[in-house]
């Protein structure tokens, strides 16, 4: 017996007998989705599946090291394999900060994020200065932990005049918020947090009598900007900034 890997496929075969595989398609974005995993019954329990979700990364590795776990059982297996330890996080079991924030441990938090990013610019570097001015005018931050763990973070931060111009909408400031930087521990990732933060965001925005929400993204941050579209986000622009180009993206929120 055998595991043979296949383009987007890996299977495994007693002769010409298949009696495991796993199948993992890539998107258009370079994005892979280990979408099925299938053990014949008397194979089950020996640990076969588990090895083609680790085989299927190793492959996906050797390419873009960018994947979704559609497959109830791979999301499971690799949310095990974590250091986080559990198979589902859920923000609400969580424990919550978003009072009198510690802006020191959050910075740290934040630069340990963007060393284990490939693209670290994406994410930001307010300053500890930037922070306090926005926190003393009416902008929040949420940061998340596990224990003494900190898994996510997001910020809300109200529209200025200026921040309106800048990307070109016609639209009244006092009625816009800007969903700032989210960030999720690297071990936590493949539970959703970015999409129930903005869900989060949602709630808040609405709570606090904002009709439109805005958020900025670089043009290659797949997994952001699909998180934003499920969340009923939709681009309308894309401008140069200081830290590069964005796309801009904006929900009407009493939809």
């Amino acid at each position: 017996m055998e595991y043979i890997k296949k383009t987007n496929q890996i299977i495994y075969k007693d002769g010409d007998r298949v009696l495991a595989g796993i199948s993992f398609p890539k998107d258009e974005y370079g994005v892979y989705d280990i979408n099925h995993t299938y053990v014949e019954p008397e194979l089950r329990g020996q640990g076969i599946g588990k090895k083609l979700v680790e085989l299927a990364v190793e492959e996906i590795k050797k390419d873009t090291g960018k994947w979704v776990a559609s497959c109830p059982y791979a999301n499971k297996i690799l949310n095990k394999n974590s250091s986080s330890g559990n198979n589902k996080i859920n923000l609400d079991n969580l424990n919550i900060f978003n009072e009198n924030i510690d802006l020191n441990k959050y910075i740290t938090f934040r630069e340990e994020i963007k060393k284990e990013m490939e693209n670290p610019d994406w994410l930001g570097d307010f300053s500890k200065e930037d922070l306090e001015y926005l926190l003393a005018n009416k902008s929040r931050i949420w940061l998340w932990y596990d224990k003494d763990t900190p898994v996510c973070s997001m910020m809300f931060i109200p529209a200025t005049h200026k921040d309106i111009e800048k990307f070109g909408l016609d639209l009244d400031y006092l009625k816009v918020v800007d969903y700032g930087p989210m960030m999720v521990n690297k071990n936590y990732r493949g539970n959703n947090l970015q999409l129930q933060m903005l869900k989060k965001l949602d709630e808040y925005s609405k709570k606090e009598n904002y009709h439109f929400a805005i958020s900025t993204v670089h043009p290659d941050n797949i997994f952001s900007i699909k998180n934003l579209e499920k969340d009923k986000f939709k681009k309308v622009g894309n401008k140069e900034f200081k830290r590069g180009v964005r796309n801009i993206y904006l929900k009407i929120l009493d939809e």
